[in-house]
């Protein structure tokens, strides 16, 4: 499994605040994170751990910077370079983003 770290611009809209995804422990929302690889028109949802900078939870209407985490089996890091657009999706979506920069990859594809 390879895990990718990057920062990036969310903009959360009000659905945000009412939807029904649960808790992390740092107070985040498990969302999905929904990417097209720039080099093809394929899209693929990824599982996200979203954390905030100086606040453990998100909330409808927020527009900042965050620090995103993906893991796949496939190279996710190819889906988000920096410049590239997603969407924030929790069974409906819930906001916007895009990537400032990558922090960190790592492990192997399996």
């Amino acid at each position: 499994m390879r895990s990718s770290t990057f920062r990036a611009l969310i903009s959360l809209g009000p659905a945000a605040h009412d939807s029904q995804g649960r808790d992390y422990p740092s107070g985040t929302r498990a969302v999905m994170v929904r990417a097209s690889s720039p080099r093809t028109a394929y899209w693929k949802y990824f599982e996200a751990r979203i954390e905030r900078d100086d606040e453990p939870c998100l909330r409808h209407d927020d527009h900042e910077f965050v620090t995103i985490t993906v893991t796949d089996d496939d190279r996710a890091a190819t889906f988000f370079p920096p410049g590239q657009h997603f969407t924030l999706w929790n069974g409906q979506d819930i906001g916007t983003g895009v990537v400032s920069r990558q922090v960190f990859t790592s492990g192997s594809p399996s």
